[in-house]
């Protein structure tokens, strides 16, 4: 819901009295809500214009001032990293057989391997239709679930020549071509229900997602997909708690979801400069480990980034909501009709000569990536056609309303 459709929920006076409550707040140096209320009730001040109500109804519109979170953010110092592991948790049949088929989302391939019995799911992004990239991927497959003890013996795929081509390859596997039938309907349908649920994430974002965050939204889907259980599993234990022999944390798992827009503790400031505390960011998947850190998108860096501490706002501003559209614009939007594109056939012809990025599910969260490093620096292309060069030293501290200015400059002249 935007800014313009919250204010529709009131009245025009209303919504002025709250617009002149919200120049209070920022006048009074962006104290919180609280402090807020309690300085138009408390009697110190008179000739106040609105009440306690309109106090109320700012934050319920407006929600907390970005301002305000960047410039009092404080290092938390005192994170939970108490783990949770129980080794009577975990699956005791360490022999399993991975069944592994091509995923296609948007123009998008992925290979998605399950495992059994742990019934856990892997996703990783292929660029290459070709034997030995398909190989690697695997091997990240096999890897993955060697780390916490478990030994993939079979490997069941698709018979397609990509595929089956790739029997001896891995030291140990064995790698099965299977029959029309057999095994992959099993795999058909977790696929299924990560499509469905990325489709269900893309309709609840406030902003047309850009194309190049489909790797990001289909790691978050499937680390929701193996917190779920099947009908297939015994007993309530979830795949992932049966691998890793941990329970999930409701608080550090299920704070956020795909796509939100949040503020992030940016480590690097110096705490007595007046630098501000956080950077704006789009949240994107949780990387599972033991401090309940999540991957995000830093938009003032464009890097994809991972923290644990971040500050979750009530609803994402109209320039963030902006800013995103125009990025999905400039590089392609990703709908949600866009993912059931392609079928999960896999192309022997599909050639491309860039090598894939592995990234499954648990990626090292210490790993700072760039997203699709291919893709043009929009900002960087604003500033060599409209800035000079006094303006290209500053560039990085401008606001990001300036950014959104400078972004609609440059499409004004790509129309003439």
């Amino acid at each position: 819901m935007t800014t313009e459709e919250r204010e529709a929920l009131f009245d025009k006076s209303t919504v002025k009295r709250t617009q002149e409550a919200g120049t209070f707040i920022i006048n009074a140096g962006y104290p919180s809500e609280h402090v807020a209320i309690d300085l138009v009730r408390n009697g110190n001040i008179n000739n106040v214009p609105f009440d306690v109500q309109d106090v109320k109804n700012y934050f319920e519109i407006y929600g907390t001032p970005v301002a305000a979170i960047r410039g009092k953010t404080t290092e938390n110092k005192s994170i939970t990293k108490r783990d949770n592991y129980d080794s009577g948790l975990r699956e005791q049949i360490t022999i399993q057989e991975q069944i592994s088929d091509v995923m296609h989302v948007a123009g998008r391939k992925f290979l998605v391997s399950m495992m059994s019995p742990l019934q856990i799911v892997l996703a990783v992004p292929i660029t290459v239709m070709r034997r030995e990239a398909l190989g690697k991927s695997l091997q990240s497959h096999v890897d993955l679930v060697r780390m916490f003890g478990f030994d993939v013996r079979i490997i069941f795929v698709d018979p397609f020549k990509a595929l089956a081509g790739l029997r001896g390859s891995i030291p140990g596997v064995e790698i099965q071509p299977t029959g029309a039938g057999d095994h992959l309907p099993k795999l058909d349908i977790r696929i299924r229900r990560l499509k469905e649920m990325a489709r269900a994430v893309l309709n609840e974002l406030d902003y047309i997602l850009p194309i190049s965050f489909v790797n990001q939204l289909v790691t978050f889907c499937v680390s929701r997909i193996n917190v779920q259980t099947t009908s297939s599993l015994t007993g309530n234990m979830c795949p992932r708690v049966r691998m890793t022999g941990r329970k999930v944390d409701f608080k550090k798992e299920y704070a956020l979801t795909f796509g939100e827009y949040v503020e992030v503790q940016n480590p690097k400031v110096v705490s007595n400069s007046m630098a501000p505390r956080t950077d704006p960011s789009i949240v994107l998947y949780p990387t599972l480990n033991v401090n309940g850190s999540w991957k995000f998108y830093n938009l003032r860096t464009k890097m994809i980034v991972s923290r644990s501490q971040y500050v979750k706002l009530k609803y994402t501003p109209d320039n963030i909501i902006s800013i995103m559209n125009l990025m999905g614009q400039d590089k392609g939007i990703l709908k949600p009709d866009d993912v059931e594109t392609g079928s999960n056939v896999a192309d022997d012809n599909a050639m491309q000569d860039m090598e894939p990025i592995l990234q499954t599910h648990m990626p090292d969260p210490n790993v700072v990536e760039i997203i699709n490093q291919n893709m043009d620096d929009i900002v960087d292309d604003v500033l060599i056609e409209e800035a000079n060069d006094e303006m290209m030293k500053s560039f990085k501290n401008l606001p990001l309303s300036l950014w959104m200015k400078l972004w609609s400059l440059r499409s004004k002249k790509k129309r003439k």
